[in-house]
């Protein structure tokens, strides 16, 4: 697996933050909250937009990424009240192939915060 394939690909595009594939990243802290990491990105998008669609499309994540996922999770409860937000929290579904463990993390992630995250099938 090359540096590329385990990192997710993060689009940008005002409303849109999508987030998707593998998160297997060799330094977390850096991809994560580095400078320029996604929780930043993430952040300066919820204190500047008016609107901010979150997408989350991933096939896999390790337990690391999963700790830098839940401190994103929890900035939008702080930032909700400010921000029209829209949190979606895809898994895949084809017939016996669906990713059940998926779905299940974003129940997770939803029993954590208040902000609501729409659980959908891909």
């Amino acid at each position: 697996m090359t540096l590329i394939e385990s990192l997710p690909e993060v689009t940008i595009e005002k409303p849109y933050i999508i987030i998707e594939g593998r998160s297997i990243p060799a330094d977390a802290d850096l991809f994560y909250l580095g400078e320029y990491g996604l929780y930043n990105k993430i952040k300066y998008a919820l204190e500047t937009w008016n609107k901010v669609i979150i997408e989350f499309k991933f096939k896999y994540y390790n337990t690391i990424s999963q700790r830098y996922l839940t401190s994103i999770m929890l900035l939008f409860d702080k930032y909700s009240s400010y921000v029209d937000l829209t949190v979606n929290w895809y898994y895949e579904s084809a017939g016996r192939d669906t990713d059940y463990d998926m779905k299940e993390y974003g129940e997770e992630y939803q029993e954590l915060i208040n902000t609501k995250i729409n659980i959908l099938k891909r």
